[in-house]
């Protein structure tokens, strides 16, 4: 690997992993990224093991095109099932993906029932189910699919009547459960965050592994020796497949002048 200043490659199914981006570029504040946004495709919970490969191999390549110099796959579907494929092909390039933060939700608990909220991929994913048994038996894991949450967060709903009503229902369900942690097993939950707050009040603490990921970044960064030593501002440069990409509306307080925006992307 060469060139320090060389950008660090974000990529998700759509807006998800701005969640994880925005943790980077605030713990990494002079690493220059660039993010890949697969919005025309999203969401990938829900499709076929093959489709996804397809599409996620096809962003690696872009990314290594750019000369990225690490790459973090911002989706929780694709670091479920293809992230062990994808450093078999490429073992010289540093991957970091989501892993669902069960074992940190099982040291927390008090009540021994704890919720997963996720996208069927995630869940039937190897990552998942490896993680999934290496927690004391007597934990209980209630799990959620998160059916349309993601497509509510890709329109930039998140205030909206219908995505209470959705949170609600897996809510309720974890209350019924009695479940005192949840594990957001999607990069697009975090946004909903204080919406899930305002439902289950202080009886379920919610759990984003966004920072946990970075430090595995900043680790990676250190061990291959390719931090960016250079003190002035980052450079950031974010591509959508998609014509509908509402960072601006989900990241509203981000200052935009060092960041380069194109939708419409074709790979």
């Amino acid at each position: 690997m060469s060139g320090n200043s060389n950008p660090i490659g974000v990529f998700d199914s759509g807006v998800g992993g701005l969640t994880v981006w925005r943790e980077l570029i605030k713990m990494l504040p002079h690493e220059n990224t660039i993010y890949f946004a697969d919005s025309k495709n999203c969401p990938y919970g829900s499709k076929k093991l093959k489709e996804i490969r397809e599409l996620t191999f096809a962003i690696v390549k872009f990314l290594l095109s750019k000369k990225c110099k690490l790459i973090l796959i911002a989706c929780n579907s694709i670091s479920a099932s293809i992230i062990n494929e994808l450093r078999k092909v490429y073992p010289d390039v540093p991957f970091v993906g989501m892993e669902p933060a069960i074992k940190v939700a099982a040291s927390l608990t008090d009540t021994k029932n704890i919720g997963v909220l996720a996208t069927e991929a995630t869940v039937n994913g190897e990552l998942y189910n490896k993680t999934k048994q290496i927690i004391p038996e007597e934990i209980n894991i209630n799990v959620q699919i998160g059916h349309s949450l993601v497509e509510l967060v890709e329109a930039g709903e998140l205030e909206s009547q219908e995505v209470s009503d959705t949170l609600k229902k897996y809510i309720n369900s974890f209350l019924n459960n009695a479940v005192d942690n949840v594990v957001l097993g999607c990069t697009h939950y975090p946004f909903l965050i204080d919406k899930m707050k305002e439902i289950s009040g202080n009886k379920i603490n919610y759990i984003d592994p966004a920072q946990a990921v970075i430090k595995q970044v900043e680790r990676l960064l250190v061990q291959y020796d390719i931090q960016n030593s250079a003190s002035n501002a980052a450079d950031h440069q974010m591509y959508s497949s998609g014509k509908n990409f509402p960072v601006k509306k989900l990241l509203p307080d981000l200052n935009y002048s060092n960041i380069k925006i194109t939708t419409n992307f074709v790979l």
